[in-house]
């Protein structure tokens, strides 16, 4: 049976690409981004080879399953991506971790066991190769339960080990080069290359300055 996301890489340009834009939305936002994840996913298939052709517009209001998802739903969903994100970037060792994260590491070890037996489809495409495509949603699988299989298996595939509890050693694959946590602002963000440390040159400026005023302060 073929994986939903070929390889690292394959699941790291996806949550480049999707999840990224949800995680550091505002909550006017969460509807938007989440919908515009799930249907570019339902709309389109995602190659190994990195053609994946992206819808550009979509009219969500079309949709009952855009309107009828719940405030407090997606809020929480935000909130289980980023504390994954969060356990990993951060680089933080499991005791090293605030309080309120390592409440959710049980949840998180759940949640990752539940898409990790997930059923997955893929067909040929002709002359080019396989195609794969995400999993065939249940009957009554809604866009909560869908987006939350797709992203928690994406940052799975490309970030973590899947021992969270004792000590946290997440594979150095292709998510690392591809997503990052600012030291500055704590946003995440895509990386322009394999080192960018920082989400903008004014956070890597503010960083620098107060370094400079730290030093400053212990020569006093």
């Amino acid at each position: 049976m073929n994986p939903t996301f070929t390889d690292e890489q394959h699941a790291a340009r996806w949550l480049a690409r999707f999840a990224l834009p949800f995680v550091n939305a505002e909550p006017d936002q969460l509807r938007e981004t989440a919908f515009n994840a799930y249907a570019q996913n339902t709309s389109k298939i995602w190659r190994c080879d990195g053609t994946d052709e992206v819808v550009e517009e979509f009219d969500f209001e079309r949709y009952d399953i855009y309107r009828n998802t719940k405030s407090e739903e997606l809020a929480a969903l935000q909130k289980l991506i980023q504390t994954m994100l969060y356990i990993v970037l951060s680089g933080k060792k499991h005791e090293e971790l605030p309080k309120d994260i390592k409440r959710q590491v049980e949840s998180i070890e759940k949640a990752i066991k539940l898409v990790s037996t997930g059923i997955e489809y893929s067909y040929e495409w002709k002359g080019r190769g396989k195609a794969h495509t995400l999993r065939i949603a249940k009957d009554g699988d809604g866009l909560i339960s869908r987006l939350k299989e797709w992203f928690v298996l994406a940052i799975t595939n490309c970030l973590y080990s899947f021992s969270l509890a004792d000590e946290i050693e997440p594979m150095k694959g292709q998510g690392f080069e591809k997503i990052g946590m600012c030291p500055n602002c704590g946003i995440f963000f895509e990386k322009r290359r394999k080192d960018q440390e920082y989400c903008s040159a004014r956070c890597q400026q503010t960083m620098a300055v107060r370094r400079v005023r730290e030093k400053q302060k212990k020569l006093l």
